[in-house]
């Protein structure tokens, strides 16, 4: 819903750029180490893209825009669980293993120097296996899952500079993900034959957001920490979909119009306040689609998956 969104404010900003063009032949310069040219809309701060400020076309200062190709692998510990109606027994804990790759774009003001504003758009694979953990239990009727899963998503938050090549990201990520879970367990309730039923032998939709921290050491290598959540959908209702979406989406709106006012006021106070807020909207509007999947509309319960990870990334 993000990239969509962002697509369509870039449609726009484009569109109006060739009918200002020579309103604005004089606007911000970009500095740019790999490619310098001229920015024909200017941001007001950082929010270019930003749905609740359209004045894309005044004048203010000089930024640097970079960008990397960025290569990333993350190791977690995963926790499956679904709504209590849908499947009493509880799962296994398992592990999983992801690799990203896509491109990391740095955006520095002048006058907000020791803030970079950095964005990460990314494809990524994934597999969730109890293999990758150990695990004592000899028998047990917990249910085990295994899944491949592959989606696109959008990182996006603030660092700190910490001298030299150093950054502190705090950042927060929302995506769009297919999964295909496979289930088995030693007691095959009835529950667990309809869940069967419902997901095996297909790549479900799903949505999936994540929180962390990360942590540039040297160019171009980085180490993170974070959490994600995965909500499989058993069914994609597309126009439901679409509105739980546009709520969420409405709410980090609000939020990054806030962090805005926030920059201008307390520079060193905004990453931690976006940090803070924009996962707060995730995670509750995730964790008001435990019981309806598309909420607030009435809707089938789906399956989630938390993931504690860790990883190392590359932008070259």
């Amino acid at each position: 819903m993000k990239a969509l969104l962002k697509l369509t404010v870039l449609f726009l900003i484009g569109f109006t750029s060739v009918n200002l063009w020579a309103d604005e032949i004089n606007s911000t310069e970009i500095i740019n180490e790999k490619s310098p040219g001229i920015n024909l809309f200017s941001e007001d701060d950082f929010w270019d893209e930003d749905l609740l400020d359209f004045d894309f076309f005044k004048s203010e200062g000089k930024y640097t825009l970079n960008s990397y190709p960025t290569i990333e692998f993350q190791w977690g510990f995963t926790k499956p669980s679904t709504h209590k109606d849908l499947l009493s027994q509880k799962f296994f804990d398992a592990g999983s293993m992801d690799f990203k790759i896509g491109h990391t774009k740095k955006r520095a003001r002048e006058k907000y120097e020791g803030i970079v504003e950095i964005d990460f758009d990314y494809v990524f694979l994934g597999r969730i296996t109890k293999d990758f953990v150990s695990s004592d239990e000899k028998s047990s009727d917990k249910v085990e899952l295994n899944a491949w899963r592959f989606g696109v998503s959008s990182l996006d938050g603030y660092a700190y500079k910490l001298g030299g090549t150093g950054e502190l990201l705090l950042y927060h990520s929302k995506g769009m993900v297919w999964t295909k879970p496979e289930f088995s367990s030693n007691t095959a309730s009835e529950q667990l034959v309809d869940m069967q039923k419902t997901y095996d032998d297909a790549f479900r939709f799903g949505n999936c957001f994540e929180g962390g921290i990360k942590y540039q050491i040297v160019e171009p290598i980085s180490v993170n920490v974070g959490f994600e959540r995965t909500i499989v959908y058993p069914r994609h209702l597309f126009w439901y979909w679409t509105g739980s979406e546009i709520i969420e989406g409405i709410g980090h709106g609000l939020v990054s119009g806030f962090v805005k006012e926030v920059m201008k006021s307390s520079p060193i106070a905004a990453p931690i306040v976006n940090f803070i807020l924009q996962n707060a909207i995730s995670y509750g509007s995730f964790e008001l689609r435990k019981k309806n999947m598309n909420w607030p509309f009435d809707s089938a319960m789906p399956l989630l998956i938390d993931n504690y990870k860790v990883g190392v990334s590359f932008a070259f």
